[in-house]
């Protein structure tokens, strides 16, 4: 499945890439808002998966509240889609932790080079 197949299926308009790399401007804006962009995108989508889901389960048995219209095709659909979506978070989290420890690393490296230099 897609990226743009997962956001459609659980309804998001938001580009993905943008909410996982928020900027340091726009998570100190978002701060003042008290959540960050990416936290009001996880709530949006797990609150869309929770609906959707509900909806295509099992109907309840006879004299019993619950259940949904009953479709696991579409149950399925909504799962992958949820999966995919949190999939491309986990490689933008490792795409950003390499990033900060190169950063690190060379950083550390330039420390070394003065430190020789001066001795």
């Amino acid at each position: 499945m897609t990226l743009d197949e997962a956001k459609l299926i659980l309804n998001l308009k938001q580009d993905l890439s943008a909410a996982g790399l928020g900027s340091a401007a726009s998570a100190s804006a978002a701060s003042g808002e008290g959540k960050s962009i990416l936290d009001q995108v996880r709530e949006a989508m797990v609150k869309n998966y929770d609906h959707l889901f509900a909806t295509n389960a099992p109907p309840a048995p006879k004299g019993q509240k619950g259940g949904g219209a009953g479709s696991f095709y579409i149950q399925s659909k909504v799962v992958r889609a949820r999966e995919r979506i949190e999939a491309e978070w986990a490689l933008l989290d490792a795409g950003k932790k390499a990033e900060a420890g190169a950063t690190e690393g060379s950083a550390a490296e330039g420390k070394a080079d003065q430190t020789d230099k001066t001795t």
